[in-house]
């Protein structure tokens, strides 16, 4: 059965599932197939009809020569009896042979069937088609979207108010999201949309949209929004003061009548308090304050310029989680756009993802942490097209600052990713110049999107997989940018991506570490190679240097990765390591600094980088009696994480807290079961604690494994522990050293037991490292 997609990007296959290209890449043969299966009434259409329509500017004999070409050529396409004739003069479509979404659409609306119908409504009839010299068959299709547009609304509409009698307040606020996306200037959509999002336990959210929609309102069609709205928000907002019950003052006077869109006109006379809301001067509340604060002509107090920001992550209001990849892609695009501007600190993707979903106020996630700017967006992509509705706050004043509706297609998402980030860089303040004189590509370089974006989406799988840092997560990840390479030997952020996923089998000692660090550094030269403007690349070939004890020139690549991206948090982390390792405490103190500020919630690691950066400056080891939340931050984003429990199952033990200790280290232990880097740890710990039987029979299982002699690092710290200082020496020698571990040796305060050693002080020297 031939298929035919009209409802978004026009899409025809065959009933093997091949897509016909030859009859998309002809409009007009195309839209007469399209004209046959929708025009009403259905059925057999004249072709006089169809010469008017789509050949107006040819004479009789053309126009009809034309005809029978575009004809025939749809039956060889599509099949001998596709096309019928009838008495002559009539052409129509043989249905056994034909599905199409539209006329499954509007049946499905008749027998009540809304959910799926709003299944198959993938976007607005034909979106982006055109048909040159055709301007009847041009205004047939706008009049034919726009009834099928309303069709569309009005059952949208009718499964949120199912999902609202269902009290499923969840699946209301997501329908809700999708009518206002289409319509964002309907203050009665708007309206119902607060109203979900305030019973599902949102007033926050709420009181946003109304801002946003305000913003819409007035900058795009300059008028104001529904009194109602302004009302709503009073009520939500006055009811978050304690004991203050809303200010309504009954005082009737004259109202002009309303220009709010897709509302009705207001009455002669309303309250005094809906009369200013008419005018323009929404009432907000204070965050936190318990006074109100009135939107007035007078110009607001001026804010204090933005420098530090975090993107939100983008909703996905297609309904469809398969789609998720579009807002997650944007997600990361527009943090890495933004992140390229010196003077902008912009919070880390990795810190981001615990706020999807979440309830807590703008306010509180700026305190949290720590940013001037919130940048909130909902994505919809429907077929060929992408709709996006982007806003700035200002954080701590929860004061919205800019908001703007895009609508693009599909193959311009990379131009729509460009355009966000210089649009909010504009809006706080940040010249545009200051990227455009990186070297490197041009913001909104063109690319192939249906490659692109597939390969991005492997690419940020990927990216999510190896948070973890277990052993199936950093595998997973290894395969996603195999897969990326595979489908495109010159993605050159899948090969970054590869050389990084190795490099943390070797850190971690989950694979032989001579060939994952010779794999690391083959791809890492590939990326660079086929991208030098890509921070990733020059980040992975710094990391694959210093690994090799060539700090000059890793030095001189982590710089580069961060003066082409200078909120990039994982190159001023491992720059940091570095810079430990090279002794240098007061720059390895303000790089690992930084990478906490953009990555909150990042790698513990980054942590213990500020612990051995702060001993190199003072001489003094830091408290170690932390919080367990500020111990572990990542175990908030990602709670399969295993080296934040080690580490805390070690310093639990060197504190004599063993119960805590064990516990700790038996969730740890199952994410990197074979990892020399856990068994050190569990050795280690188990000591401390009083199992020195199990303990000396761990290490001599580990001394036995193939391999073994270039873990020595691993091995050398259990017998460090152990007081055994002559056996740490044995085995210190014989490493495979990466990065952290040089790092390691500068700082860690595991090996404080032989640091006076001569033999420690002359293995410094012949490793370089201070």
């Amino acid at each position: 059965m031939i298929r035919l997609r009209t409802l978004g990007a026009l899409d025809l296959r065959s009933s093997q599932g091949q897509e016909l290209r030859p009859v998309l890449a002809q409009p007009r043969r195309a839209a007469l197939l399209v004209y046959l299966a929708l025009a009403a009434p259905r059925g057999p259409h004249r072709r006089d009809t169809l010469l008017a329509l789509f050949w107006p500017e040819h004479d009789a004999d053309h126009a009809r020569n034309a005809l029978s070409q575009a004809i025939h050529f749809l039956r060889r396409s599509l099949g001998g009896e596709a096309l019928v004739a009838s008495n002559g003069e009539g052409i129509g479509l043989e249905w056994k042979d034909f599905w199409c979404d539209a006329i499954a659409f509007e049946e499905a609306l008749e027998t009540d069937r809304l959910s799926e119908a709003l299944d198959l409504y993938r976007g607005d009839l034909l979106e982006g088609f055109h048909v040159a010299d055709a301007p009847d068959f041009e205004q047939w299709l706008d009049a034919e979207r726009a009834r099928l547009a309303e069709r569309y609304a009005k059952a949208v509409e009718a499964v949120a108010d199912e999902r609202e009698r269902a009290r499923d307040h969840e699946g209301a606020v997501r329908l809700w999201r999708r009518r206002a996306s289409r319509d964002p200037y309907n203050s009665r959509v708007a309206l119902r949309l607060m109203r979900a999002q305030a019973a599902g336990g949102d007033p926050a959210g709420a009181v946003q949209h109304a801002r946003v929609h305000e913003t819409l309102l007035r900058e795009e069609l300059n008028v104001a929004p529904d009194p109602e709205i302004a009302a709503l928000v009073m009520q939500l907002q006055s009811a978050k003061l304690e004991g203050a019950p809303a200010a309504r003052i009954e005082v009737s006077v004259p109202v002009p009548k309303s220009r709010v869109v897709g509302t009705p006109p207001l009455p002669s006379t309303v309250p005094l308090w809906k009369a200013l809301a008419a005018a323009g001067l929404l009432v907000f509340l204070l965050t936190g304050g318990g006074a109100l604060a009135l939107r007035t002509g007078a110009r607001e107090p001026p804010l204090p310029p933005i420098r530090s920001l975090a993107v939100l992550p983008i909703e996905n209001l297609s309904g469809d989680s398969s789609e998720q990849f579009f807002a997650d892609g944007m997600h990361d695009a527009l943090i890495t756009e933004l992140a390229r501007y010196p003077q902008l600190k912009v919070i880390s993707r990795t810190s981001m993802l615990q706020y999807r979903g979440t309830k807590k106020s703008l306010p509180e996630i700026a305190r949290e942490l720590q940013v001037d700017g919130l940048v909130e967006g909902t994505l919809l992509q429907n077929g060929g097209r992408l709709r996006m509705n982007a806003q700035l706050v200002h954080g701590p004043t929860d004061r919205h600052l800019w908001a703007k509706r895009y609508e693009r297609d599909l193959r311009d998402i990379l131009l729509l990713q460009a355009e966000l980030a210089q649009a909010i860089a504009a809006e706080v303040e940040v010249a545009t110049s200051s990227v455009k004189s990186l070297p490197g590509r041009e913001l909104g370089a063109p690319e192939a999107a249906p490659t692109a974006l597939y390969l991005r989406e492997l690419y940020l799988r990927g990216l999510h997989a190896e948070i973890s840092r277990s052993v199936v997560g950093i595998r997973t990840a290894q395969r996603y940018y195999e897969g990326a390479i595979e489908r495109d030997s010159s993605f050159a952020l899948g090969y970054a991506g590869l050389s990084g996923a190795y490099g943390m089998m070797a850190e971690y000692d989950l694979a032989p570490i001579a060939p994952a660090l010779d794999t690391a550094e083959l791809m890492a030269r590939r990326a660079v190679a086929l991208d030098s403007t890509l921070t990733e690349g020059h980040s992975s070939l710094a990391l694959v240097l210093g690994n090799a004890g060539q700090f000059a020139d890793s030095e001189r690549e982590f710089r580069r990765a961060i003066e082409l991206r200078p909120s990039d948090a994982r190159a001023h982390f491992w720059y940091s390591v570095l810079l430990v390792a090279l002794g240098r405490g007061d720059d390895a103190l303000r790089e690992a600094n930084r990478a906490i500020e953009l990555d909150p919630f990042g790698p513990t690691a980054q942590i213990g980088m500020v612990r051995y950066a702060t001993w190199l400056v003072t001489g003094k080891r830091p408290h170690l009696k932390l919080r367990v939340a500020d111990r572990r931050p990542i175990l908030k984003v990602e709670p399969g994480e295993p080296w934040a429990r080690a580490r805390d199952a070690y310093e639990y033990a060197a504190e004599g807290q063993c119960a805590e200790a064990n516990t700790a280290i038996s969730s740890a232990r199952p994410l990197a079961p074979e990892s020399f880097r856990m068994l050190a740890f569990v050795a280690t710990i188990d000591w401390l604690c009083g199992k020195k039987p199990r303990a000396r029979a761990l290490i001599d299982r580990m001394k036995g494994q193939p391999g073994a002699q270039e873990h020595g690092f691993s091995i050398a710290l259990v017998h460090t522990a152990f007081a055994e200082k002559d056996s740490a020496f044995v085995w210190l020698p014989r490493t495979r050293w990466t990065l952290g571990q040089l790092s390691s040796l500068s700082a860690d305060r595991r090996l404080d037991p032989i640091r006076s050693d001569p033999r420690f002080f002359a293995l410094l020297r012949s490793l370089g490292v201070r």
